[in-house]
């Protein structure tokens, strides 16, 4: 047994040696506590005691330490290295008896992440770490992956999910810098035994069958066979990746070892291994040693500087817990306070039922509407002051209502969407109850100021109070409170009886629709209304120019409440003409123009919302994004070109806006034919400034092309969150006519309209590359314009590089690239921060005019073939292979930079 401890001893001052670890650490080590030598005998004691089968779980004792840690006693708590793990005690005051007064830390999370965990919301960040994942530490092939490899193909809190793979066969392949590629014939009989759903993926069957082996363990003095060697979820964790084969090198002989990383441990399996040493717990102790205490390399790059990622805040907890909170009641009543007045009281009953009573003007006179939302069915009437109450009627959307797990207001959010700066404040007595505030200040793409606060229950962790407080940029103040109680309350909320479809509702429909606007379910072809009395009718193109003007006065005798809307008299055969509906049935009026053989279609002009969500403040002016899409690095190639122009079909922009004002070459309003392009709500200034604010200029931060030609188009009216048809195809007109190269539009809606396809294809046609925003609905259901043909479709990723919870996604996304805390130029000459996919189109359409400034000989869809194949590709497929959320990849400028520079022009995928 000595000889045995002074060989062991032996082996770890020559590991020491070979890793080149400092010499002040190879110093005798004092007899571990207790509870740790407890864990520690459970499974080692029987290697140590040279027991047949045995194998290391935490393997030879490599090094103690004091290290920080915020919440510790004197902020410093005992850490014990072993070879293939570590041991620490965070509060010696806790009872050693608990599972968890020893604990083993997320030493992968750190070593891939980058991110030293110095307290439990507080960490350093080094850079990932490029120590190998198995085999020698000094590998003898090129490809040998590292921890750092595996930065873009992990998930920690299932924010995006591989598929279910269980009983298909392991055939990937990691290589160095995440590089992945299928090789079948690794397989060897190695397939997927188990999905895991929280994290989101699968693990190899040699790695379930190690973790739930049974044999002899060391417990309470005495040996006892036949038990579980291993607690799973407390020794290994949930896997964060999928199983990879990795080319390495074993004592210089080169070999594939299949890796699987899990929460705390990795795990490696080796065919050539005898059993039962196939499986075998990877050398995470001695790599974290080695990254921790800079003995080893980080993974660098001084051209392309890396962004820390924001940290999990007391904040951020408290916003959570919160949520999860709420999404555990089965009802709450919601009362809305404004200007001192009841505005709304709402009651939401588990699973899938609201009830709410808003106070508005109905028909010139005050009213209650009651709006019932049971399923995909949503019921409504309004009850007069005074008067007898309205009918109900009713109209199916295309989701459920679902409460509380899919309503928003109550939902969590992960880092890599995380874009508040929420900020827990000290408890207080609130009558019986004793709440804590949690508090918010942020600013608007519009120039308004927020300051927001929820006060939670700390007995429950329930929401009892959210209040908003919004300066104007006029100063002047708008305030708002809304009240949480009655949890769990018994509740009845049923379908009215007598109710009709609105279908059936003749006159008022429009009236009926309309209110719906605005409420805080988030069925877009609610938010999505049409514009009163208004539609666009395209002749058969059969018709001649001559013809048009008899048409039109034919059409005009036929349809006498028709009239042509201004600045659409002469449009021709090649455009729709938009007509108003003056005093007439809508839904008569279509069904008559659909059936008029002169007509090819007829659509009412629909509204299209933008896609901006929440908004943040400028402390993110760093402008992360830029480093995430590699834009520096392109900048050495091309900063823009004033012979390229870019189009932005957007609300308008400040052209005073110091960062804006150089660029600005050229403005239209299409909702009013005009040149009026005062933005009136900060989203064009927003996305005109991503795609090219000026740089280098000592204001503000930098556009992504930020030497371009801009074209604004103003395409909203009065409303500047919401964008006609008709103005948008006029602005794509006018924006193909007028020599665009690029045209951006963050907006879209549900509903496809054959007018706006017709001229989305009109610009595509003419060589122009479309960029589109694939919207914030969170969903699949197609987004149009984004699902147009040969559009750039953009979905959106946050601080991990994962696709956002909100980010629309489906068949017809092309790439992604950041959309969370994107921060630019907004209107009132200010700078702001805010998300969406809104931001992500013009991220790549500033990628799209660099492309053109160094090469602008290519044509649109050698562009978009260069976007695609530039792209860093999906986690866990090989380049070229799509999925719905990442479409092919995610946006990489540089490369997309350097491919144009060097006439490497691409074929678009099948």
């Amino acid at each position: 047994m000595k000889k045995l401890q002074t060989l062991v001893a032996q082996l770890v001052v020559l590991i020491l040696a070979l890793l080149s670890v400092p010499s002040s650490l190879a110093v005798t080590l004092a007899p571990l506590p207790g509870p740790v030598q407890k864990i520690y005998d459970r499974t080692d004691k029987a290697v140590l005691e040279g027991r047949p089968g045995a194998s290391w779980l935490w393997g030879p004792r490599v090094q103690d330490s004091q290290e920080d840690y915020k919440e510790s006693p004197n902020g410093k708590r005992q850490v014990y290295y072993f070879e293939k793990g570590r041991l620490e005690i965070t509060n010696p005051a806790k009872d050693p008896n608990d599972k968890y007064y020893v604990t083993s830390g997320l030493l992968l999370r750190e070593m891939i992440t980058g991110q030293e965990q110095t307290g439990d919301n507080q960490t350093i960040y080094h850079g990932p770490a490029n120590v190998p994942l198995a085999g020698d530490f000094n590998p003898g092939v090129k490809d040998s992956p590292t921890y750092a490899s595996l930065l873009n193909l992990v998930s920690f809190d299932g924010s995006w999910k591989s598929n279910d793979l269980t009983g298909k066969p392991v055939t990937l392949v990691l290589g160095l810098g995440g590089a992945v590629r299928t090789q079948s014939e690794l397989a060897q009989g190695v397939t997927i035994a188990q999905y895991v759903s929280q994290t989101g993926h699968n693990v190899a069957k040699p790695f379930i069958d190690f973790m739930n082996k049974t044999g002899t363990v060391y417990q309470n003095g005495q040996y006892v066979a036949n038990q579980p060697v291993f607690d799973p979820l407390y020794v290994f964790g949930l896997p964060i990746s999928e199983p990879y084969w990795s080319h390495v090198t074993v004592a210089g002989k080169e070999q594939y070892v299949l890796v699987q990383a899990f929460e705390r441990r990795l795990l490696t399996y080796t065919p050539a291994n005898q059993e039962p040493y196939k499986v075998e717990l990877g050398n995470l102790g001695l790599a974290y040693v080695q990254w921790r205490y800079q003995s080893a390399p980080v993974a660098t790059d001084n051209t392309d500087p890396g962004y820390a990622p924001p940290a999990e805040t007391d904040g951020f907890k408290l916003y959570n817990k919160i949520n999860s909170a709420m999404q555990t009641l089965t009802s709450v009543k919601r009362v809305i306070n404004s200007g001192g007045q009841v505005v709304s009281t709402r009651l939401y009953q588990a699973p899938d039922r609201e009830l709410l009573q808003d106070a508005v003007v109905y028909r010139g006179q005050p009213a209650i509407r009651e709006v019932i939302y049971i399923g995909k069915r949503i019921y409504q009437r309004y009850n007069p002051t005074g008067k007898p109450a309205g009918s109900w009627f009713f109209m199916d959307s295309e989701t459920s209502f679902s409460w509380p797990q899919n309503y928003s207001f109550f939902s969590n959010v992960s880092i890599n969407d995380w874009s508040q700066n929420w900020e827990a404040g000290a408890p207080v007595q609130a009558g019986a109850d004793v709440v804590q505030p949690l508090n918010s200040s942020t600013t608007d793409i519009d120039g308004s100021k927020y300051n927001r606060t929820r006060l939670v229950s700390t007995k429950n962790n329930v929401l009892v109070n959210y209040s908003i407080n919004r300066t104007l940029p006029d100063n002047s103040q708008l305030s708002q409170n809304e009240a949480f109680g009655e949890y769990n309350a018994p509740l009845n909320i049923q379908p009215p009886a007598g109710a009709q479809a609105v279908s059936a509702v003749g006159q008022d429909w429009q009236a009926a629709v309309s209110p719906l606007i605005g409420t805080d379910l988030d069925l877009q072809h609610l938010r999505e209304s049409i514009q009163p009395q208004r539609v666009l009718v395209k002749f058969k193109n059969s018709l001649s120019t001559q013809s048009f003007s008899s048409l039109k006065a034919d059409f005009d005798t036929q349809y006498t409440a028709l009239s042509v809307a201004k600045g659409w008299e002469n449009t021709g055969s090649n455009l729709p003409v938009l007509y108003y509906v003056n005093d007439a049935n809508m839904v008569e009026t279509l069904a008559s123009l659909r059936s008029n053989p002169l007509v090819e279609y007829a659509e009412p002009d629909y509204r299209r919302q933008n896609f901006v969500t929440q908004f943040n403040d400028p402390r993110y002016a760093d402008q992360y994004y830029l480093k995430a899409v590699r834009a520096p690095r392109a900048w050495d190639a091309s900063t823009g070109s004033k012979n390229i122009t870019v189009a932005v079909i957007d609300s308008g922009a400040d052209t005073e806006n110091p960062d804006l004002k150089g660029n600005i070459a050229e403005g239209f309003n299409s909702y009013d034919d005009s040149n009026l392009i005062t933005d009136m709500g900060g989203h064009g200034s927003w996305t005109t400034g991503i795609i090219g604010a000026i740089g280098n200029n000592g204001v503000y931060g930098s556009g992504v092309a930020w030497n371009s030609r801009l074209m604004v188009i103003r395409a909203s009216g009065d409303d500047p969150e919401t964008f006609s048809d008709s103005s948008i195809i006029k602005a794509l007109h006018y924006a193909t006519d007028h020599g665009a190269r690029v045209i951006n539009m963050s907006l879209g809606s549900s509903q496809d309209d054959p007018a706006l396809r017709d001229a989305v294809a009109y610009a595509t046609g003419k060589g122009v590359v479309v960029v589109v925003a694939s919207g914030n609905n969170g969903s699949n259901v197609p987004q149009y314009p984004a699902s147009y043909p040969k559009v750039v479709s953009v979905g959106a990723t946050g601080w991990l590089g994962q696709p956002t919870n909100f980010s629309g996604f489906g068949g017809t996304v092309t790439l992604t690239a950041p959309g969370v805390s994107i921060c630019n130029t907004v209107r009132l000459g200010l700078f702001t921060c805010a998300d969406g996919t809104s931001a992500s189109a013009p991220i790549v359409s500033g990628a799209a005019a660099l492309i053109l400034a160094v090469n602008p000989q290519l044509n649109a869809d050698q562009v978009r073939a260069i976007l695609i194949a530039s792209v860093k590709p999906v986690p866990g497929k090989q380049p070229g292979q799509r999925d719905d959320k990442y479409g092919y990849g995610a946006l990489d400028i540089a490369t997309a930079v350097r491919m144009a520079a060097t006439n490497q022009i691409p074929g678009l995928p099948a």
